[in-house]
């Protein structure tokens, strides 16, 4: 099968016909399409290879097969929801937001490459005000093998902007400065803690689930330096149809610049107990596990 129909299927056809579903017949649609195709193979392959590089097991990876590529087709599926409709009715209920309800301050949401939070944020915007997500920058140079890659890049990155009604902020360069102008204007941020480590300058190890996990300081002094209220975010599409499963803890401003990170460790953690199959960053846990 050519690279163009498998984007084609992966991340236009299937999730986007799921999107016009309810939530109680979308997972029963996608369940019936990935067991008669390979959707999504490649990427739970990768995800096996990689825990099995760090020794890492993960019980009956056929079950964990399916699990994985369910969820990252309903992720799929949550973002084509918004595409078609910036307003349609959030997939859980408002009481969900409560521990944000006397946060005053800017916010600085820690979340991972788990789930689909992309509904949190779309609520976290209307309650708390403009947020942006810091994201990879992307170029149609570096898709030129994949234009159906890069075109599905662009969409949800303009999605992504309209629903949480700011301008992402990419990595790289001025990355940190444009961080810290937007929590002083009272605007939040929300970051992806887990980065593979080779991405970022300088790392610090902490330990989930008995395992030595590396983690990005740069957050960390940045939540510390700028004073900004700390939220830990975690949101799953339910796989039975169910209300999404959302999860905000409010920390407040950390003491100093190494706080941010037992709390990341213990963020990842929890969502790997909750349910590892959420979790799409598995392939690169050799990286998360090696020495700095």
């Amino acid at each position: 099968m050519s690279a163009a129909w498998r984007d084609r299927r992966d991340l236009f056809v299937l999730p986007r016909t799921a999107s016009m579903l309810s939530a109680h017949v979308a997972p029963q649609l996608l369940r019936s399409a990935l067991s008669r195709s390979e959707a999504y193979s490649e990427e739970a392959q990768n995800a096996l290879a990689g825990a099995r590089a760090a020794g890492w097991s993960m019980g009956e990876e056929n079950a964990f097969n399916a699990r994985f590529r369910l969820q990252l087709a309903l992720g799929y599926r949550d973002n084509w929801q918004l595409l078609r409709n910036a307003n349609c009715p959030a997939p859980f209920f408002s009481s969900a937001l409560d521990p944000l309800q006397a946060v005053t301050a800017p916010m600085l949401i820690i979340s991972l490459h788990w789930g689909s939070a992309i509904f949190a944020l779309r609520e976290i915007a209307k309650l708390k005000g403009p947020t942006h997500f810091i994201s990879a920058p992307f170029t149609k140079v570096e898709f030129a093998k994949y234009p159906l890659r890069f075109e599905f890049a662009t969409r949800m990155a303009g999605m992504i902007e309209r629903v949480c009604n700011a301008p992402q902020i990419f990595t790289g360069g001025g990355a940190t400065e444009a961080i810290t102008r937007a929590l002083a204007a009272q605007r939040n941020v929300c970051a992806l803690i887990d980065v593979p480590p080779h991405q970022v300058s300088s790392t610090s190890t902490h330990v989930v689930l008995g395992r030595a996990f590396r983690f990005p300081n740069g957050l960390a002094r940045i939540a510390y330096e700028t004073g900004a209220h700390v939220v830990t975010l975690l949101s799953a599409p339910d796989a039975a149809g169910g209300a999404h499963f959302i999860a905000l803890k409010s920390l407040g401003a950390m003491p100093n610049a190494h706080a941010l990170l037992p709390h990341c460790a213990a963020l990842l953690e929890s969502a790997l107990t909750r349910d590892p199959a959420a979790w799409t960053m598995w392939a690169h846990l050799p990286d998360f596990l090696s020495a700095a």
